[in-house]
């Protein structure tokens, strides 16, 4: 099957591959790496939350995806950066990037509750009942 234009992609009918060298089409097909680096460069991005159990997973198909030409980003903490520019991706600070989050805020999970509670007058309140409150805010940190 063919999706666009240059764009051959097949779902069925090949033997399956290891994870790592496969990525998905714009609609969910499977691609190899090699069938995605005859098509023109693309653009990819990966936002994580500051947990590497989520990241390091990403790690084999930015490389594959870079090492075929493509442009990779990661949207991500500076702990993060020498292994995610070991990919050959280019890092981006969440804290820069998002610098409306951050500002006057201390980028951390502890400091960015303690934080949130002065902001909000929530000082007298249980740490629990704290954190069902500034939920939704902390998901976005």
């Amino acid at each position: 099957r063919h999706f666009g234009p240059n764009r051959p992609c097949s779902g069925s009918g090949r033997k399956a591959r290891p994870a790592q060298q496969l990525v998905l089409s714009r609609r969910g097909s499977r691609c190899s790496v090699a069938t995605m680096a005859a098509v023109e460069p693309r653009v990819f991005a990966f936002v994580f939350p500051m947990a590497s159990g989520h990241i390091n997973p990403s790690f084999p198909i930015a490389r594959s995806l870079a090492a075929s030409g493509h442009r990779v980003h990661y949207l991500c903490r500076e702990q993060m950066r020498e292994a995610i520019e070991d990919t050959g991706a280019t890092f981006h600070s969440e804290t820069e990037v998002e610098s409306e989050l951050y500002d006057g805020r201390e980028p951390d999970i502890f400091g960015a509750t303690a934080t949130l509670k002065r902001e909000l007058g929530l000082e007298s309140e249980s740490i629990v009942n704290v954190l069902f409150k500034v939920r939704n805010i902390q998901r976005e940190m």
